[in-house]
């Protein structure tokens, strides 16, 4: 496949989702799905152009802004989407030459019917070039002249009010380690089905999941590590009842009857119940492991005090996961936080019921706000006194690491 052709499937996945609020990961899937003439280089090339530029889409806005002529908000969203899957070549991937960068941005714009604007692609381009390709310049030259960026929201490419609530909910000092834990792509982390069950990373799978060897046969399972966490802090053992109350795609689930439970794996929709369903049969855990499907909000009587064990890893904003998901940085709004930590409250005051006296609630999230995780526990405890918390964690981010993750065990006298 030709540079051209792979650079035009990544302005039509990042098209994709810029207007359509498209998921990153699922769109590229889809593109790549559609031509199998693309090998691991033009795959690799892909991935970390498109998920790249989307990871540094603050920074790359704001380089945009100082070299056009045009008021940014006056720029055509497809030459926008150009300029900025260009200047990511220019600044992150040393090993693309600068007249291929600009050559074929040039003739994308052309292919788009926007020869007309070709010039100004160009003339863009051609000024970030002369400046030099090194990022680190231009970034400092950035804050230096930057009146309404943040350093920290330009350095790391994160909106300023995520950054101020990082800041007020964990110091100053922590909001940036935060920040760089997201910087570099986190290794695969998989459990494997085999007794006793292993734990492993893989740095670079070589390809998509599905073509690792002993994928399709069930021998691992793909879970980064903080989200084992939930399971292996829980306490549960082999011959527990256990009830998973939002549990696509399964993992959870799956790894809580690998260590001997029998688990109920629920959700609210049918697709997401095929999903779990297809990891059910792919582990050989049909035995062990059945769904239903279940709006958590919706209090189940026939389940009342019925689990040893129920596991609520609940709707959140997402924080913890910005290397796999980097578009959730900029769809959130404050709103949403408070909206998200409600519905948490919700569930876990339905789900609660489910479980037996001397059984155990875990609350999980995948995201790092205080108003989440530390607030709703507080909250769930002062209006449940019949459940004591036994351990809590705030896992954070770490570069080339484990994904953000929170996870309260809480006990029922």
């Amino acid at each position: 496949m030709s540079e051209i052709d792979l650079r035009r499937v990544a302005l039509e996945t990042m098209l994709k989702v810029w207007r359509q609020d498209a998921y990153l990961g699922p769109t590229l899937d889809e593109a790549m799905s559609e031509y199998k003439d693309m090998d691991r280089r033009g795959r690799a090339f892909l991935t970390r152009l498109c998920f790249g530029t989307e990871e540094r889409l603050i920074f790359l806005d704001e380089v945009i802004k100082s070299y056009s002529s045009v008021p940014f908000k006056k720029i055509k969203p497809v030459i926008l989407a150009i300029l900025r899957l260009s200047v990511y070549q220019i600044y992150y991937m040393d090993g693309v030459p600068d007249h291929a960068i600009v050559s074929e941005a040039v003739l994308l714009a052309k292919k788009k019917k926007l020869g007309n604007l070709s010039g100004f692609v160009n003339g863009v381009l051609r000024s970030v070039l002369r400046d030099g390709r090194d990022e680190k310049p231009a970034m400092e030259k950035l804050i230096s002249s930057a009146r309404d960026v943040n350093e920290y929201s330009l350095r790391y490419s994160i909106p300023l009010w995520i950054i101020e609530m990082w800041t007020r909910d964990f110091g100053e000092e922590e909001c940036a380690t935060i920040c760089r834990g997201f910087s570099k792509p986190s290794p695969i982390t998989i459990w494997t089905n085999t007794d006793p069950m292993e734990i492993r990373t893989i740095a670079d799978p070589g390809g998509s999941i599905e073509d690792m060897e002993g994928f399709l046969q069930g021998e691992f399972y793909v879970q980064d590590e903080s989200s084992m966490q939930p399971v292996l802090m829980s306490g549960i053992k082999a011959g527990d009842k256990v009830l998973d109350v939002c549990a696509a795609p399964g993992g959870k689930s799956l790894l809580a009857a690998k260590m001997g439970a029998f688990v109920e794996s629920r959700d609210v929709s049918d697709s997401k119940l095929r999903k779990i369903e297809e990891n059910i049969r792919r582990m050989g855990m049909s035995e062990t492991v059945h769904t239903k499907k279940w709006d958590a909000t919706i209090a189940d009587e026939s389940a009342i005090r019925s689990y040893d064990a129920v596991i609520a890893d609940l709707p959140c904003s997402g924080l913890g996961i910005l290397s796999k998901k980097p578009e959730i940085r900029y769809r959130l709004e404050p709103s949403d936080i408070k909206s998200l930590a409600e519905l948490q409250k919700k569930i876990l005051s339905v789900v609660c019921e489910y479980v037996k006296e001397g059984g155990t609630l875990i609350y999980s999230t995948c995201t790092i706000t205080g108003e989440e995780n530390e607030g709703v526990t507080n909250s769930f405890l002062r209006e449940h006194p019949q459940f004591k918390l036994r351990t809590k964690r705030q896992i954070m981010p770490e570069a080339g690491g484990h994904d953000g993750f929170f996870v309260a065990v809480i006990n029922r006298d």
